[in-house]
């Protein structure tokens, strides 16, 4: 297959180094209907510029069928490459670049004799797809405001398509613009960018917000202080920090004061669970966005290494070998027979006991508490008397020979103790209910005990629920036969 520039007289192929060649646009089954239609006009815009100075014969004809048509990226501005930095298999760092999609040869064309003769006519200038405005200025005062925009000026500006903003998302309204970038599989945007009328501006990539201090703000201030494209260039150089490392090395209650758990939701497939996600542990501090082939931020490192001297402690050497810790001392063991170092590692180990012992002391008493703000707003006062008199009609009642009232017990014990979203109910206790639910919905809803009704007497599954059982067959997709039989028998009996 040849990979060599398709220009008359172009040198360039695989064997230049430093050179790239891009294959000729062609709408994909996955493309969108705008992406396909850009990529179909650069390809007649592609085949004009090629066949003004070459012949179509069969050869080339086959070559534009299959696709094998190539352009090296001499004949295109540096405004419609992309470049991407990648280290390979040898561990050496390369440049891959890559068009943008659209892009149409502009520079260096080739020209024919007949152009360059006195009196012949300048070619039809080829129409290109809008990229970024630049106007130039003269004076140094036009130059500094056309870096600061204002917000005006950014949502006429948005109301235009641009090349680099392939696959983002713009919303403008008169209090803010949103812009945000999204990624297959993922429930929420991976670049969230919005711009307030004061031209503050807040990022966020994958719902954890960039701070002041990140390499997105060099001057440690977020505003909007140049074009909204050098913004977008810089955050798309910039990589994410992974986090913190080591998770599992201390309790999470020890990190928990310097640290947080990023969640990412993903979107569920049908094998996996109905729940699914990604965490990384990141710093309070994290600047999310870092410099290129740096993996994490400062804040993650240095709580890396906090970690890492406290999971392999310095192990101190003598002459003699290696310094062994110092256990604690025994409860019973006499300290006037302790070493200094003994008791210090006894006073170290104390403190962390009572550390732990506080820490389990604060967690049960906001647990009571909170038992205690539920038993006061929803608990029930019971006198002395009636609560005897429950207790003597429980003892007295035969649970075993009324077999319907013990399924009841059983239901309304399960409903309390469960979630009301997980809640599993007994086909016998459904039928009951669809009994009492068809003489009256009304009587009914007065019996379930829900929020809207607090006084109600027992725990019954909701009517969404019993709509589910109402059916007499089975529905399927389309016309059952056995459900058309039934009711050819059904109706055979009426009259």
């Amino acid at each position: 297959m040849p990979q060599n520039c398709a220009f008359l007289n172009c040198p360039h192929s695989r064997r230049y180094e430093g050179i790239s060649l891009f294959q000729i646009p062609f709408p994909k089954s996955s493309d969108s209907e705008h992406t396909s239609l850009l990529k179909l006009e650069a390809r007649e815009a592609w085949k004009t510029a090629i066949l003004r100075t070459r012949q179509e014969t069969s050869d080339l004809k086959e070559r534009f069928v299959k696709h094998n048509i190539f352009l090296c990226e001499v004949h295109f501005e540096q405004d419609c490459i992309e470049s991407f930095p990648f280290t390979d298999a040898h561990g050496d760092e390369k440049i891959r670049k890559r068009l943008q999609t659209g892009s149409v040869p502009t520079l260096n064309l080739p020209v024919k004799t007949l152009d360059s003769l006195p009196g012949s006519s300048t070619p039809q200038q080829r129409r290109t797809i809008v990229r970024h405005d630049a106007p130039s200025t003269s004076t140094a005062s036009a130059s500094r405001a056309d870096k600061t925009p204002s917000f005006d000026d950014l949502k006429t500006y948005f109301k235009r398509e641009y090349l680099y903003l392939h696959g983002w998302t713009v919303n403008v309204s008169d209090t803010n613009i949103i812009v945000e970038m999204r990624e297959q599989g993922y429930l929420i945007p991976k670049y969230y960018i919005q711009i307030e009328e004061t031209l503050e501006v807040t990022v966020s990539v994958y719902g954890a917000t960039v701070p002041d201090t990140s390499a997105l703000f060099p001057t440690g201030i977020s505003r909007l202080l140049c074009k909204y494209k050098d913004l977008h260039d810089l955050l798309c150089g910039l990589e994410i920090c992974c986090g913190i490392s080591l998770i599992s090395v201390e309790p999470e209650q020890r990190v928990s004061d310097e640290t947080f758990l990023h969640v990412i939701p993903l979107v569920a497939a049908k094998q996996q669970s109905p729940v699914n996600y990604c965490q990384v542990r990141r710093s309070l501090k994290c600047e999310v966005l870092v410099e290129q082939g740096t993996n994490k931020c400062r804040p993650c490192c240095k709580i890396d290494e906090k970690m890492k001297k406290e999971a392999n402690p310095v192990v101190h050497t003598t002459v003699y070998g290696p310094v062994t810790p110092v256990s604690p001392a025994k409860r019973k063991a006499p300290l006037s027979k302790c070493s200094s170092t003994k008791l210090q590692a006894t006073v170290k180990d104390e403190r962390l006991k009572l550390k732990e012992a506080e820490l389990k002391c604060t967690q049960l008493e906001e647990r009571i508490k909170r038992m205690e703000e539920e038993i006061s707003s929803h608990g029930v006062r019971i006198d002395d008397e009636m609560s005897k008199s429950f207790l003597s009609i429980l003892d007295q009642t035969n649970l075993q020979t009324t077999p319907h009232m013990r399924l009841v017990f059983e239901q309304q014990q399960k409903a309390m103790m469960t979630n009301k979203y997980s809640q599993r109910w007994h086909p016998h206790f459904i039928e009951f209910c669809l009994s009492i639910h068809a003489k009256s919905s009304s009587v009914y809803n007065e019996l379930r005990k829900s929020e809207q009704n607090p006084d109600g007497i027992l725990y019954l599954p909701h009517e969404r629920t019993l709509r589910d059982y109402r059916n007499h067959f089975k529905p399927g997709s389309g016309f059952v036969l056995g459900n058309i039989e039934l009711l050819k028998s059904i109706v055979k009996t009426y009259e």
